[in-house]
């Protein structure tokens, strides 16, 4: 998990950088200030899980 002192690029980059949906959620939740700026990270793990949870679809299910 990032430290709490980091700044706001570097709780994004650790976001980016996690390697499963469910590390991103994770990592995010350590990484969220509980302000309108947390909206940025949860853009960043719903793209990650999004192309995790597609990826499993079948074409009909798209």
């Amino acid at each position: 998990m990032p430290d709490a002192g980091l700044g706001w690029e570097a709780r994004e980059d650790a976001v980016r950088k996690a390697a499963t949906c469910k590390e991103v959620l994770a990592v995010a939740e350590s990484c969220v200030f509980g302000a309108s700026g947390d909206t940025g990270l949860t853009e960043i793990v719903m793209e990650k899980c999004e192309a995790d949870f597609f990826g499993k679809m079948s074409k009909a299910q798209r």
